[in-house]
């Protein structure tokens, strides 16, 4: 893969995590965002539910926000919520998946943001997802520089970027 990834040409933070995932050599993926610390058995657990679950093509590891105020714990509950129940990871979260899947089908998109969710969504196309309660270690400087609003204006993104999507927009 060369510059054509770029965030000049559309690529961003999806054409750069898809580069990475063209130079690896590991039968298993996790994109760990650099905000994030990993607790390593977190990678045993992901290796272990890939190779007990043939059908499994991947998922998300759950983090906890660093300091752990109360917004953070409510936000953190609702990040477990979505990826639980619809699936839907998101960069807070730890995705992992089998490489040659996502070689083969092309499914991490080259997109400049939400690219993170748009994964989530094609990942289910290839096979079952799973949720591990992990406890990576995420920092919340972004969330709490921001405030209140970022947390308003995360939801409004999320749910543009979900109601849109069918209309590749």
């Amino acid at each position: 893969l060369t510059n054509n990834n770029s965030y000049k040409n559309g690529g961003g933070r999806g054409g750069q995590i898809v580069s990475g995932i063209h130079s690896s050599s590991g039968d298993i993926i996790a994109v760990v965002h650099s905000d994030t610390l990993i607790n390593a058995p977190i990678f045993t657990e992901m290796k272990n539910s890939l190779s007990a679950n043939s059908d499994l093509a991947g998922g998300a590891a759950g983090a906890v926000f660093s300091p752990p105020t109360l917004k953070m714990k409510f936000i953190e509950f609702l990040n477990a919520l979505r990826a639980v129940f619809f699936g839907i990871s998101c960069g807070d979260q730890i995705q992992f998946f089998r490489r040659k899947a996502a070689v083969e089908k092309e499914i991490f998109p080259v997109i400049p943001v939400k690219e993170d969710i748009e994964f989530s969504l094609r990942l289910h196309k290839i096979g079952r997802r799973t949720f591990l309660f992990g406890n990576a270690s995420v920092s919340s400087r972004r969330w709490q520089r921001a405030g209140t609003s970022n947390f308003f204006m995360v939801l409004r993104l999320f749910f543009s970027y979900i109601l849109l999507r069918p209309f590749r927009r």
